[in-house]
């Protein structure tokens, strides 16, 4: 788990915003950033008898494309991590990632698939905490729910021709 990125103080958003590029060209590097888990407050009991306030900070999966020759991107990015703190935060550990000034497309969660990141962090991570992974896995079931909502919505396989002949044909009685 990576929360020691490279500088990353607000000057670290300033940079990725400079370097950032709506119209991609072959030199683009992709970085995707997303909060995957919230910042959290949690008592646990303490060693005096007392109760304690631990904080958990949000933690944001981050991964990189390299450039390529003609889009799509590749399935999976080059790099992936997981950092804990702020989206400053996450935005240095992408310039970390990403070469020296090159130009960067930021890609949104509807245009990479979020899971295939968690699934990497959640796979290779090996001090990736149990509170950590199970948090990642609930990210995992929530982006797959959403997805399915979106399909259940957006597709169907009716064919609404099809449906008007088969009602027609059996006098309006659904088969």
């Amino acid at each position: 788990m990576s929360n020691d990125s490279a500088d990353s103080t607000p000057h670290s958003l300033r940079e990725l915003a400079a370097r950032r590029v709506v119209d991609w060209t072959p030199d683009c590097w992709f970085a995707f950033m997303i909060e995957a888990i919230p910042e959290a407050f949690e008592d646990v009991d303490a060693d005096d008898g007392g109760v304690e306030r631990v904080h958990h900070p949000a933690h944001f999966l981050v991964a990189v494309w390299e450039p390529v020759a003609a889009p799509p991107l590749p399935q999976l990015p080059g790099a992936a991590a997981i950092v804990a703190g702020t989206l400053a935060h996450a935005a240095a550990e992408v310039l970390r990632l990403c070469a020296v000034g090159a130009p960067v497309v930021l890609v949104g969660r509807d245009e990479i698939n979020p899971v295939v990141v968690a699934d990497m962090i959640i796979a290779g991570d090996r001090n990736l905490g149990d509170r950590y992974r199970r948090a990642l896995e609930r990210f995992v079931d929530d982006e797959r729910a959403r997805w399915r909502s979106a399909i259940a919505r957006d597709y169907t396989d009716r064919d609404e021709g099809y449906e008007r002949f088969k009602s027609q044909l059996l006098g309006g009685k659904d088969a």
